[in-house]
């Protein structure tokens, strides 16, 4: 189970056998741009610096998914939350999106499950954030980040 925020790419890790094998369930309205691997060649003759390009695309997939197992090997719930979130807005602020606002794109039940935690621990993560004013839990999806941008 993961999270594909916006502008990011999925699949990449299944290049090399020619298809997709994950199970993909939207969480709200998507658009998908689906680029097959046997037409990067063919791409590469018709567009200059389109293999730089995907080269760039596949490097920042690697380095999103690596950010994210740093946030799941975190021992601590509270750090785990935290540093969670830090990595929502810096996707989002890398993507052009607004990051100190966070619309949660998935339920808190999904979150956690994501996190590896359960529900009421993730309640009690991000009521303790909120208490020490790293958030503001503006309603049941939407986050104000409180914190500085640090990575």
């Amino acid at each position: 189970m993961g999270i594909v925020l916006p502008g990011q790419v999925m699949g990449v890790e299944e290049l090399h056998i020619g298809y997709c094998q994950q199970d993909i369930q939207a969480a709200t309205e998507i658009e998908v741009c689906v680029l097959r691997s046997d037409h990067f060649y063919e791409m590469s003759q018709l567009m200059p610096g389109f293999t730089d390009f995907i080269v760039r695309i596949l490097s920042r997939s690697a380095q999103e998914k690596q950010q994210f197992i740093l946030v799941l090997t975190k021992s601590d719930t509270l750090q785990k939350v935290q540093y969670f979130l830090q990595l929502l807005s810096r996707t989002y602020k890398e993507y052009g999106f607004e990051h100190h606002n966070l619309e949660l794109p998935i339920s808190k039940k999904e979150l956690a499950q994501v996190l590896g935690i359960s529900i009421s621990t993730l309640s009690r993560a991000l009521d303790s954030l909120k208490d020490q004013g790293i958030i503001s839990v503006l309603n049941k999806k939407e986050i104000t980040l409180m914190m500085s941008d640090k990575k």
